[in-house]
Parts: C-alpha cells; structure tokens; sequence
C-alpha cells in the first residue's frame, strides 16, 4: 500500500509506503499514481488524534486504510539488555 502526502503549511511531500509490516517514508515529489493526500501538519495531528479529515483532503479513504494498519495505542516499550 502506498499514500502520498503534501503538506500545505511546509510545502513537504512525502510517500509512504506499507510493505510486510514495515512502513517506509521517502521525502520527494508524489508519483502521479499514488493516491494522495494535502494536509498541513495540524490537520494531520488531529486526524491521527480521531478527529475526520477535512474537505478537499485527497483521498481520505487510503489515509483510514493506512492508518488501519497502524497501531495507535500508547504501550510500554520493554528491551533486555544484557
């Protein structure tokens, strides 16, 4: 699965991609077949805080589908070292 993102207030673009459980993020402009999504960094805060996706977003519904995959909630991170 891939998303682009344009960031409105940075003038950013971003592609992401969610490949075996791994997400890789490359920075450059978004390839014309990639379903795309303008957002500034706020509007992109908030989303992922549960709030809906404004008009005019792109395609918001490969953002969900994306954000889906992801694991949102806050767990203790635990290593061993030895």
């Amino acid at each position: 699965m891939a998303l682009g993102f344009d960031f409105t207030d940075t003038g950013d673009s971003y592609t992401v991609i969610l490949r075996h459980s791994i997400l890789e993020i490359s920075p450059g402009p978004v390839a014309a077949d990639t379903p795309k999504v303008r957002l500034s960094a706020q509007q992109l805060r908030a989303v992922l805080a549960g709030e809906p996706a404004p008009d005019g977003a792109g395609d918001v519904q490969a953002l969900d589908r994306l954000l889906g995959y992801l694991d949102r909630e806050q767990t203790g991170f635990y290593m061993h070292v030895r």
